[in-house]
């Protein structure tokens, strides 16, 4: 999927791009423009990262552990391993 020289040069691009339309505004206060589009972006790649933790618990760990373990999962267990599947695309650090 993405690795780090992928989301790294795309974070380039979207810096130049904002630093670009920075310079076109003339007014006081420009950075909140770049601070508004880094935090919606930021905002949907957290969103995206939990979207795929909740739906492979949903389909592939409970039904797994269902299998293995022929009872349902637990509820802690259940929320437990989402957070932890949520924090694991590289711990939603870019590099």
């Amino acid at each position: 999927m993405f690795n780090s020289n992928s989301i790294q040069a795309l974070l380039n691009l979207i810096t130049s791009c904002v630093r670009a339309k920075n310079n076109e505004l003339a007014t006081p206060g420009k950075g909140i423009f770049t601070n508004l589009f880094f935090f919606v972006f930021f905002s949907s790649l957290s969103s995206g990262f939990n979207s795929m933790a909740a739906t492979t618990l949903t389909d592939i760990i409970k039904p797994l552990y269902k299998h293995i373990k022929e009872e349902e999962m637990q509820e802690n267990v259940s929320t437990l391993t989402a957070k932890i599947l949520g924090m694991y695309p590289e711990n939603n650090k870019i590099r």
